[in-house]
């Protein structure tokens, strides 16, 4: 059963991907999926991380593409592990300290407390946990009021309209997994979510004659 204390979260924000290209990934964003490009890391954000980041949106879907600039960054430590990949995935929620207590009380693994900025009047929290993502994490961020980019990027004035796809949102997110009760169990007891829909098309008993599959 469902844990019942709500984790607030409003929508799926950001998807944070680290790349070893980040003007290949530019091409793609903007010129194939014509997402804007909407943000860019400063000088100092790239002096203090050792990366550098760029965020394309197109309506209700945000990409934050990151590239290192030393093999010691965040990123860089990451890539001599794997390949280019999705390191975190960002949830907007309604109250990010209520959201830190539950997850806190469901044994939620926190990678630190909820930091706060403050900018034009507005103010801007989050906070990371560790997931079975492999090292995946999952952050948990509140907007009071706080427009624009996040802290340490810089805006980038948008030269004519985008999105001829007309994207809309986020619908739901795929991870493969060698074995799915750990992940399940993760989602249920940590998360609080649902089982929502059962998918069983490409294992043998449901497609017989193919060598692989998963479901």
């Amino acid at each position: 059963m469902a844990r019942s204390e709500a984790l607030g979260i409003k929508r799926l924000e950001d998807i944070v991907f680290v790349v070893n290209d980040l003007e290949r990934s530019t091409r793609f964003y903007t010129g194939s999926l014509d997402f804007a490009l909407t943000a860019q890391s400063g000088e100092a954000l790239e002096a203090k991380s050792g990366e550098r980041t760029r965020v394309f949106e197109a309506a209700g879907c945000r990409v934050s593409v990151v590239q290192p600039l030393t093999p010691t960054s965040n990123a860089g430590r990451y890539l001599k592990r794997h390949p280019d990949g999705i390191t975190t995935l960002v949830f907007e929620v309604a109250d990010v300290a209520a959201t830190f207590g539950v997850l806190e009380s469901r044994g939620a693994t926190m990678v630190d407390d909820i930091a706060w900025s403050e900018r034009d009047g507005g103010s801007l929290g989050w906070f990371d946990i560790t997931t079975p993502f492999g090292e995946g994490r999952f952050r948990f961020l509140e907007r009071r009021g706080w427009t624009g980019p996040n802290p340490g990027l810089d805006a980038v004035a948008l030269a004519a309209e985008s999105n001829r796809f007309g994207f809309e949102q986020y619908d739901h997110v795929t991870s493969n997994f060698l074995t799915l009760k750990p992940m399940l169990l993760w989602c249920k007891e940590v998360l609080g979510l649902e089982e929502y829909w059962d998918i069983e098309f490409h294992t043998d008993d449901k497609a017989g004659g193919t060598d692989h599959g998963s479901g």
